[in-house]
């Protein structure tokens, strides 16, 4: 009689620690996948982003080399990696208008 409760609360131990196990397993599933959406949501905001900084300094700068550039410099420049919002393109372009202009005597 004592072996068959002893092997009856053994057995519920072995069942509780497959239940965690299975709890486990479906929360790092889970873990992954808001991790993958997190990483492509930011991705997304990158690329609209970069679109809209890029797309702002086509007046002012027309070939499409000269404003990536200009966009590599200034993400470069920033001093917080956790921001995502573009660098402003009108004070570049007008900062690079300025540089570029004749000096004044």
């Amino acid at each position: 009689m004592e072996l068959a409760k002893l092997l009856a609360k053994l057995q519920a131990e072995v069942d509780i620690e497959e239940s965690r196990k299975q709890l486990l397993t479906i929360k790092m599933e889970n873990d992954k996948q808001n991790a993958t959406a997190a990483g492509e949501a930011e991705g997304l905001r990158r690329a609209s982003s970069v679109g809209q900084f890029l797309a702002t300094l086509k007046p002012d700068l027309p070939e499409s080399k000269e404003r990536l550039a200009a966009y590599r410099f200034l993400a470069g420049q920033e001093v917080s990696t956790q921001r995502s919002s573009p660098p402003p393109a009108r004070t570049w372009a007008a900062a690079r208008r300025a540089s570029s202009s004749p000096p004044m005597t």
